[in-house]
């Protein structure tokens, strides 16, 4: 068949007054048009051009009654498209053309559309717009019945413009010649060969050649098909007037075919060679077949194929499922290209593409139109890179970033120029072991901190340790760096500050000067890194031990802190220190850097143990017996009787790292297996079998609290001496009177003499009945002690006692020592301690400044 060209200026004028009058409709998915998108080289693509899935039949039937809301024929006429009702005869179908049909009478227009589409395999839409940019048939409210016999112009010869309409008549007949011949010129089979597809073709304006031609590169076979059917180009007028009339060498039908599908249906490139459906996977269409994309980065390395184009399901099924597609294609000459960023690399040798983890075997082959859309690349090698950026030596299967030139050297790999291909085209590779020196110090480029690589491993540095410590000094610093991609095969995922563990389980600390070995490291810090002994042996040793407990210290902090049980303390004073210092191998200060002491936890305030300390907020006092536990104070006279001479202001803040479940009650403290009993600031031994005899609890003091006790130069036993010279025996929590020295001395006998006691003490231990003559009697049961919340280390060792036995001979009365003042316990007077201690209240008053008679609570009273 002959190609038209007159018959299209004749009707063109026809046309261009019904477009510039009639109310556009949009489908959803429609655009307005726009000249500047008009592509002479792909008027549409062939995704959309031969999907014959895009519209049901009552979605045609809605789209046909959307154009004409109202008919307006008359009678006599045939009907508006909307409402036309023809037979569809039964038509055998040919090869290349359209398979068969069968009858069917009395159906709708969109009826016919959708049986021609899907027989042809030619997008419904592209039907409509071929009826409305012949005969203009969607839109006419009043179409005359030559519309419906030249519907599609088919059978209308340039040569022979009379016979228009005259054959292959009515709306099946010219729908499904024109859906064949569209469908022909693209066959193999057929002799239409004129227009080259990728190649440059000289196209008409006009069928006048005298208005030239326009050389156009012709990118598909669905654009090449309308120009087969309507072998004229727009020319510039045509497309500045996109709506109307052009110049007298303009010619309109490819411009209206494009622009009423773009105004009714959207975008004519809904894709290129990538097709997929809403709910499908990607592929690649080559001939029939379909190539399943499984690398998302493949889509994009493969865009000069045309963008990726949605289609209906049933399109796409039909083509043939024929594997996968991969980075490596072929030629129908067996030439081998890897592809990548819209080019194609040339591959020497299926050898060299196994290195590059891809195999020959699974290449798809393109078309030779398909491989002409993608430019040629440098040849391929293992080296890849970009200018300025990363290189990678990819082979074994894996690939491998490069630190630096040294280091390929070093590896004994001689590269060769590199291909410039980013290493997200191998993103189906593994990572391998970066291509790094041993000992390397380099930038990682990802994290922006530096590592190092050290036997194998590779371990980030903490920034901060970074601008503390010269790992220079140790390790080779490289120019090159590194990204945590190409780091991920080694990457030990441990970021490094100074406090390290080996393997062995032993813990060092990295200062400039070296490395630092800790003793009880845990002590001192909750699981540092773990690193290889070829890291720590690198790093040179200073000799030097930190051993925990210890005091640490740091430029820029004004605070000495207390290091110990994994925390870092800041302490109060010289003298607090001096204190701790009881309890150290080590004493000295250490200097930290300021990532070192960031690496530790901080902890609240210590206090020496052995230390009174008072809240003015909370108005408590307290004993500070262990690093962690507090006994509260519940007596004045306590302060006297447990020597709590140095107070320490203090907040609820500094003792929040502080017990204070314990209350300091009665007399008994506990160091170890030790008992000690406290009277007027003094600490006696005592066994723990006359221990038990006295009242109350033990409460439990650590080490460090016992070693800072005043310790008494006698040992306490069984008897004692109150201040009116009267001799007790205790025994079961109570305190039984001796009526005489002699009775003493005889009930004594060779157990520890009496120790003289204050008030105080006396007062804590309540009377009971006289004491026997003779002491028979069995021991009872320790009251067990008063544990702080932190449990004590074991205490030193007390003085051991002596052990000679006392002989029967009396022993002299002690002289008790003068008494020259008097703590106000509950229940006192003026009157009563007057008279207790032989004076008047006229004399207390004045020895104390008193103007009246009132005292209270824990006032201490000078006596005559």
């Amino acid at each position: 068949m002959k190609q038209r060209a007159l018959r299209l200026v004749a009707i063109a004028a026809i046309l261009l007054l019904g477009v510039v009058g009639l109310s556009i409709i949009k489908s959803p998915n429609a655009i307005a048009a726009d000249a500047s998108r008009f592509d002479p080289g792909m008027i549409i693509s062939d995704s959309v051009f031969f999907d014959f899935g895009t519209m049901t039949q009552p979605a045609i039937q809605n789209f046909l009654e959307s154009k004409v809301p109202n008919c307006k024929a008359v009678a006599g006429q045939p009907k508006c498209l909307r409402d036309y009702i023809s037979d569809i005869p039964e038509t055998i179908g040919s090869a290349g053309h359209c398979s068969n049909v069968p009858a069917a009478n009395n159906v709708l227009a969109s009826q016919v559309i959708y049986t021609v589409a899907r027989a042809c395999g030619v997008n419904p839409r592209v039907l409509i717009v071929l009826l409305q940019k012949e005969q203009g048939l969607v839109q006419a409210t009043n179409p005359s019945l030559y519309m419906y016999r030249a519907a599609t112009g088919y059978g209308c010869p340039d040569s022979d413009p009379a016979i228009c309409g005259k054959v292959f008549t009515g709306l099946f007949n010219q729908l499904y010649k024109a859906a064949g011949q569209l469908k022909w010129y693209g066959d193999p089979a057929s002799p239409f060969k004129r227009i080259k597809i990728g190649k440059t073709n000289g196209i008409l304006y006009n069928p006048n050649s005298s208005c030239g031609s326009a050389q156009i590169v012709i990118k598909n076979q669905a654009t090449a098909d309308l120009y087969y059917y309507t072998p004229y180009t727009p020319n510039a007028a045509a497309i500045k007037n996109l709506y109307g009339s052009g110049d007298s060498c303009s010619a309109y039908g490819n411009r209206n075919f494009w622009r009423f599908y773009t105004d009714w249906f959207g975008s004519t490139v809904g894709g290129g060679f990538l097709l997929k459906s809403a709910t499908s996977a990607t592929y690649l269409i080559v001939d029939n077949n379909k190539y399943l994309v499984t690398d998302t980065d493949l889509v994009a390395a493969l865009k000069p194929l045309g963008p990726l184009g949605t289609i209906s399901q049933e399109y796409l099924d039909s083509f043939t499922t024929a594997g996968n597609l991969t980075r490596l294609v072929k030629s129908v000459t067996g030439q081998y290209y890897f592809v990548e960023g819209g080019q194609k690399y040339p591959i020497a040798s299926c050898v060299q593409a196994t290195s590059l983890g891809l195999e020959c075997a699974s290449a798809v082959q393109l078309t030779s139109n398909q491989l002409a859309l993608l430019p040629s690349g440098a040849a391929m090698t293992q080296h890849i890179g970009v200018d300025g950026g990363p290189q990678y030596y990819i082979g074994g299967g894996v690939k491998r970033q490069i630190l630096d030139n040294y280091s390929v050297s070093n590896a004994g790999l001689s590269l060769e120029n590199y291909a410039p291909i980013p290493i997200t085209a191998f993103s189906y590779l593994p990572w391998g072991d970066p291509i790094a020196s041993n000992k390397s110090l380099f930038l990682n480029a990802t994290t922006k901190n530096y590592g190092i690589y050290v036997g194998g491993i590779y371990y980030e540095i903490d920034g901060a340790t970074f601008a503390d410590i010269n790992f220079a000094k140790w390790f080779t610093m490289s120019t090159g760096s590194m990204t945590s991609d190409g780091l991920s095969k080694v990457n030990s995922n441990t970021v490094l500050h100074p406090w390290l563990q080996d393997a062995d389980g032993k813990y060092w600390l990295i200062t400039s000067d070296g490395k630092v070995s800790v003793t009880a490291g845990e002590n001192v810090i909750d699981n540092p890194p773990t690193v290889t002994p070829e890291l720590v042996n690198a790093i040179t040793s200073t000799g030097q031990t930190l051993t925990a407990p210890s005091f640490v210290r740091t430029a820029g902090d004004k605070h000495t802190y207390y290091l110990a049980n994994q925390q870092a303390r800041p302490t109060v004073s010289i003298a607090d220190r001096a204190l701790l210092a009881s309890g150290m191998n080590d004493a000295t200060v250490r200097d930290l850097s300021a990532s070192a002491m960031a690496a530790l936890k901080i902890g609240s305030t210590v206090y020496a143990p052995g230390t009174l300390v008072h809240s003015a907020k909370s108005g408590l006092s307290y004993w500070v017996i262990s690093l962690n536990a507090l006994a509260k104070l519940t007596s004045v006279t306590d302060v006297t009787q447990f020597g709590l001479t140095k107070l320490k202001a203090t907040n609820a803040t500094d003792l929040s790292g502080y017990s204070s479940s314990a209350t300091l009650t009665g007399m008994k403290v506990a160091c170890g297996d030790s008992r000690l009993i406290a009277i007027a600031g003094k600490f006696y031994a005592i066994e723990p079998a006359s221990a038990a005899h006295y009242p109350g609890t033990s409460l439990v003091l650590s080490d460090l609290a016992c070693a800072s006790l005043p310790r008494a130069t006698v040992e306490l036993g069984r008897f004692i001496r109150t201040p009116d010279k009267t001799f007790w025996l205790i025994q079961k929590g109570k305190r039984r009177a001796i009526a005489s020295t002699a009775k003493y001395q005889e009930l004594r006998g060779d157990m520890l003499p009496a120790v003289q006691v204050d008030a105080t003490l006396a007062a804590k231990i309540p009377v009971g009945a006289p004491a026997p003559a003779v002491l028979i009697e069995t021991t009872p049961t320790p009251t067990p002690s008063s544990t702080a919340t932190a449990t004590p280390t074991k205490a030193p060792t007390p003085t051991p006692t002596a052990t000679a036995t006392p002989t029967k001979s009396a022993t002299p009365t002690p002289t008790p020592t003068k008494v020259t003042s008097y703590t106000v316990v509950s229940g006192d007077t003026l009157t009563s301690i007057a008279k207790k201690f032989n004076t008047t209240v006229t004399i207390l008053k004045t020895l104390n400044g008193l103007t009246t008679d009132t005292i209270k609570l824990g006032q201490v009273l000078k006596l005559p």
